[in-house]
């Protein structure tokens, strides 16, 4: 009989960082798969790439088949689809999905965000080709997969690879692997010959974090995602009970989905 070969564990970046940012945290989400809470925040940035995906996505059609294009009125028509498709979703077998769950006040708030990256986008509008492109990518042992959310073609070898962030603070890109995967995945997919630059948008700030992307890169890149699929293989074999994953306190703990449960088995209310 022949052995069956265990399938590779998939990373991305969230995974990656999840276990960076607290063991525990990743034990909860990756291996027990506990559901989630659910953040108002999340909930209208989820809502803004939604339409921010559709409206690119009206570009691309429109531009591909030579027609004239309104883009007020394509930002408006990738608005209500968000919308409706949020609408549509809201219920699930009679109960409602609090993950589709936006208020009128977030709605406003969206459109002011959405208003505000139609001015900046029309002053040099982007050559865009990829709008939520998936990759999956074996490196080493392990898979590394995710989705780019926008792919703009600068000139005949040269792309930029743009990540939305809709969170109130600028961070900066080089202290990020994020968009570097990106542009690494970017170059597998189309070829080692192009150059892709990087930028992060901070879309309700109205603000930018950009990049170069360079090839030397590539190596770091690899042996970022080997040593954190190592240091998380590793992590699942050896520990067998929730208590020997480590937690680690940080500035996100308020914030997280399994708060209580980790403060109850560390005993913090007794």
């Amino acid at each position: 009989m022949k052995s069956i070969t265990p399938a590779p564990l998939e990373l991305s970046f969230s995974s990656i960082e999840t276990y960076n940012q607290c063991p525990r945290k990743y034990y909860y989400n990756y291996v027990l798969k506990l559901p989630k809470g659910t953040w108002p925040w999340l909930v209208m940035g989820t809502f803004v790439h939604l339409a921010l995906e559709k409206f690119h996505k009206y570009d691309i059609y429109f531009r591909k088949r030579n027609l004239y294009i309104n883009h007020s009125e394509l930002m408006k028509k990738a608005y209500l689809s968000a919308k409706r498709i949020y609408r549509n979703k809201l219920y699930v077998k009679g109960k409602i999905n609090p993950d589709f769950e936006i208020t009128e006040k977030q709605l406003e708030q969206s459109k002011e965000i959405l208003s505000n990256y139609l001015k900046k986008v029309t002053k040099n509008f982007p050559n865009t080709i990829y709008v939520e492109k998936g990759f999956r990518l074996q490196i080493g042992p392990y898979v590394i997969r995710g989705f780019i959310d926008r792919i703009d073609k600068l000139g005949d070898i040269l792309y930029e690879v743009i990540d939305y962030k809709t969170s109130s603070k600028v961070a900066d890109i080089n202290k990020t692997y994020q968009v570097s995967i990106y542009a690494y995945a970017l170059k597998k997919l189309l070829g080692q010959h192009i150059k892709v630059k990087t930028k992060l948008d901070f879309i309700k700030l109205y603000k930018e974090s950009t990049g170069i992307y360079e090839d030397h890169k590539a190596e770091l890149i690899e042996k970022y995602i080997i040593d954190a699929g190592n240091s998380i293989l590793k992590s699942k074999k050896e520990f067998t009970k929730e208590e020997q994953w480590k937690y680690k306190e940080n500035s996100f703990c308020r914030f997280c989905d399994y708060k209580n449960r980790c403060e109850t088995s560390r005993d913090i209310f007794l």
